[in-house]
């Protein structure tokens, strides 16, 4: 038991600096590979805005 909760706040220790990433500085790009004017081009769209 003891050796699952040391491995276990191990792991979380090495993963924190991954939470600690910023916003990105430009803007992010989207490409849809359906034909436009359908549903997934659609919801691609509204998800951009």
């Amino acid at each position: 038991m003891k050796r699952r909760l040391i491995g276990a706040a191990l792991g979380l220790a090495l993963a924190l600096p991954a939470l600690a990433q910023g916003l990105p500085d430009r803007p992010i790009s989207l490409s849809s590979g359906y034909a436009p004017g359908g549903s997934t081009d659609i919801t691609a769209r509204l998800l951009a805005e």
